[in-house]
């Protein structure tokens, strides 16, 4: 076994010892619906189905409610902060000048509220519900042994669902997984990941104009390419594998406090980090 799998077992049997002694364990009523529900959400034959189906209302709430707050988005930002800022920017003497502030600041900031941040908002505020609510824990374990074919386990999945909405969180959220190798393997899968803004011209733009099954084509070309990189770098790198220790929570109601100060943590990264690149790109 790796030392590092063998000290996090010691570990962990350390402090279930620690835990039995100075814990007073009472009766717990637990309901029957959330006992079988999560029995079925980690059973591959029943697990798999309905993953997908939440997988399926993620998109469809993605792109139903953030296609609603985008063009609410538009419409203030063209009504009240764009004529302010073209006000000041028209002050501006020198042409070249106010041809960059025009298209990089303005064009920049309605681009990012456009298509970035309506969709991101909404995919975190759906990641943080499945976290709050157990289902996010469960669906790691149940992709773990899929994982394994890459050399991975199923920690990695978190960044690669948090890459759906924002790459740059999700690489960051690499950090809890266990080595060096593990982490690269992540982000560089996490990298070829569809982001929320690319996955709204995926299904926008070429579902509307070209028809849904071109979209989902591309997609699935996506996820081939996501995974056959991923198998290739874990059997090229050096070094094995983590086991994967989890611990399962119980299923519970989601705090909406909870939800959108996890939202908000992780907008925050798109928001310092992404969100000046892109004015600046288009600039």
């Amino acid at each position: 076994h790796d030392i590092a799998t063998d000290i996090s077992k010691d570990r962990h049997g350390q402090a279930s010892l620690i835990a039995e002694k100075i814990t007073k364990i009472g009766e717990k009523k637990v309901r029957r619906w959330e006992e079988r529900f999560s029995r079925l959400a980690i059973e591959p034959k029943t697990g798999i189905p309905i993953l997908i189906i939440i997988l399926g209302l993620i998109f469809y709430t993605l792109f139903t409610i953030g296609g609603a707050f985008e063009e609410v988005l538009i419409k203030g930002f063209q009504a009240y902060i764009a004529p302010v800022f073209g006000f000041f920017i028209n002050l501006i003497p020198i042409q070249i000048i106010r041809k960059i502030l025009e298209h990089g600041l303005i064009t920049g900031i309605e681009a990012g509220l456009a298509i970035a941040i309506p969709y991101i908002a909404v995919f975190y505020i759906m990641m943080g519900i499945l976290e709050d609510s157990g289902y996010l824990t469960r669906m790691a374990y149940l992709l773990d042994r899929v994982m394994h074919k890459l050399k991975l386990h199923g920690k990695s999945v978190i960044p690669m669902m948090l890459g759906f909405g924002c790459n740059v969180p999700a690489i960051l959220s690499t950090r809890t997984l266990s080595s060096f190798r593990e982490k690269f393997i992540t982000i560089v899968m996490v990298c070829l990941v569809p982001c929320s803004a690319v996955t709204a011209i995926i299904l926008g733009a070429t579902a509307k104009y070209v028809g849904w099954q071109f979209a989902l084509l591309i997609y699935l070309i996506d996820l081939i390419v996501i995974f056959f990189v991923g198998y290739i770098l874990g059997r090229l790198l050096p070094g094995k594998h983590t086991g994967l220790i989890l611990e399962m929570p119980p299923f519970r109601m989601p705090s909406v406090i909870g939800v959108l100060k996890k939202t908000w943590i992780r907008l925050k990264d798109f928001v310092y980090i992404a969100f000046p690149i892109l004015i600046v790109g288009e600039g």
